[in-house]
C-alpha cells in the first residue's frame, strides 16, 4: 500500500499585463502579456531552465499561458505540454471587472465589506474559488501519484495562474494542509507579485490527505534583480531541490 509520496509544486503568477499597469480589475477579462510581462517571464524561464517540469499547467486565460510558454523556451531539460486547467482562473469580479481597482475597493467599503470578500454582481465568492482550487489539487496530486513508481524520486509541477488565485492557494494550504512559513516578514495573504514564484514541497499519503511538507521559497522575484540562480539546492530526503 502506498505509504506516502510527494512532489515539487511550483506556483507563479503570470507577467505583467496592461490592465495590471494601469492597475485595473482584470478578473477573467483575457487580457495578453505586456512587453514589461514578457520580459518578466523571459527573466523567470532563464533562472529555471536547468529545472525538469514533469508537469506543467496553466490556467486557461491568455496571461497565463504565454507566461507557461515564455518559461519553458528557455528550459531544455523539461519536454511536457502545457495542460489548461479553467480551474486555475482568476477569480471573477462580475460587472466590475475593468474598472479601476481603487474604484472597487471603495464599493467594497461603502458595502462594508472587505475587498477581498466582496461579491460584485455576477462575481464569485472566496469559497467558490476554494473549491475549485481544492478540486484542481486534488486531481493533480492523485495524477502525480499515480504516475510516481518511485515514491523516491520527486516529480517537479509547474502551475502558471493568477494572484488571487495564489492567495487562495495559500489560504487552502494554510486551513487544511499543515504549510507553515517560517519568514516572519512574509504574510502568506499578500498578493504575489508578477512572475513570483512559490516553490513547496507536498506530500499525499495513503488517504490521499495533501499536506504542505516544506516551504523553500515564497512570491520569489530575484529573478526580476538579474539574480538568475533563482532556487538555492537543498537536499530532501534523497532529492535535490
Amino acid at each position: 500500500m502506498l505509504q506516502k509520496c510527494s512532489y515539487f509544486l511550483n506556483l507563479v503568477r503570470h507577467g505583467e499585463t496592461t490592465a495590471n499597469k494601469q492597475k485595473l480589475v482584470q478578473g477573467q477579462l483575457d487580457y495578453p502579456l505586456s512587453d514589461v510581462g514578457i520580459q518578466q517571464a523571459e527573466n523567470l524561464g532563464q533562472s529555471v531552465k536547468q529545472e525538469t517540469f514533469d508537469k506543467v499547467y496553466s490556467s486557461d486565460l491568455k496571461r497565463a499561458y504565454e507566461t507557461a510558454e515564455l518559461v519553458l523556451k528557455h528550459n531544455k531539460c523539461s519536454h511536457s505540454n502545457i495542460i489548461t486547467d479553467n480551474r486555475i482562473r482568476e477569480k471573477t469580479f462580475g460587472v466590475l471587472e475593468g474598472i479601476p481597482i481603487t474604484e472597487y475597493v471603495r464599493l467594497a467599503k461603502e458595502a462594508n465589506i472587505p475587498p477581498h470578500n466582496y461579491v460584485p454582481e455576477g462575481g464569485e465568492s472566496m469559497q467558490e474559488l476554494r473549491t475549485r482550487i481544492k478540486s484542481f489539487m486534488q486531481d493533480l496530486s492523485a495524477s502525480v501519484v499515480g504516475e510516481q513508481s518511485n515514491c523516491d524520486k520527486l516529480s517537479n509541477v509547474l502551475v502558471t495562474t493568477h494572484g488571487a488565485t495564489i492567495r487562495d492557494f495559500l489560504a487552502y494550504f494554510s486551513s487544511e494542509c499543515n504549510i507553515v512559513c517560517q519568514d516572519p516578514t512574509i504574510s502568506l495573504k499578500k498578493l504575489c507579485p508578477n512572475t513570483g514564484i512559490t516553490r513547496l514541497l507536498v506530500s499525499v499519503n495513503q488517504h490521499r490527505k495533501i499536506r504542505i511538507d516544506k516551504v523553500i521559497t515564497i512570491f520569489n522575484t530575484d529573478h526580476l534583480r538579474g539574480n538568475v540562480e533563482l532556487v538555492t539546492e537543498e537536499k530532501v530526503g534523497n532529492s535535490r531541490i
